[in-house]
């Protein structure tokens, strides 16, 4: 089942219902305390335990008729899907030099990209979750929604192993 896609740098997040977009704010006056706040700050990923300087954190939640009960209808199950991307904000006292600024801006760019891929195939991930919930039966569902959802986990895993947390592709400052 191959539900990881990259996407395109310029897909909007808009087209993602149920994504919010949050921050922690930064500052220094040059290159290495920005680099030393956001070290200071950075969330850690739940998936492999390493520090990252963004993370997006994803949430399905799924139910049908008869939930539990005699009677149920997988055929009308039903996902939802929320996310949250976490990335790095220069504070307003910030004062960065225009070169580092300008590194500053490429690394967000690409911070946001690498996101933004991890929001896509999270997001793809539901479609493939309410099928598997409609092809288990009433006692198995759960199990079976669990299972596409530890398969998503891997892909992330494997992507972040692949592109460094993003650094690879361009995602590190300074």
């Amino acid at each position: 089942m191959g539900f990881a896609v990259a996407i395109a740098a310029q897909a909007p997040l808009a087209s993602i219902p149920g994504v919010t977009r949050s921050y922690y704010d930064v500052t220094g006056s040059n290159a290495d305390q920005v680099r030393a706040a956001i070290d200071k700050s950075r969330p850690t990923d739940p998936n492999d335990g390493l520090r990252v300087d963004a993370l997006t954190s994803s949430h399905y939640a799924w139910r049908w008729p008869g939930t539990g009960k005699d009677g149920c209808d997988l055929s009308r199950a039903e996902v939802t899907f929320t996310a949250t991307m976490l990335l790095p904000r220069l504070a307003a006292d910030a004062t960065l030099s225009s070169t580092a600024r300008k590194r500053w801006d490429a690394y967000i760019r690409d911070l946001e990209t690498h996101e933004t891929t991890h929001l896509a195939n999270a997001y793809s991930a539901r479609a493939q979750l309410a099928d598997a919930i409609k092809s288990a039966t009433c006692q198995t569902a759960n199990a079976a929604g669990m299972q596409v959802l530890a398969k998503t986990r891997t892909l992330d895993l494997a992507f972040d192993k692949r592109t460094r947390h993003g650094q690879a592709a361009g995602a590190s400052f300074p």
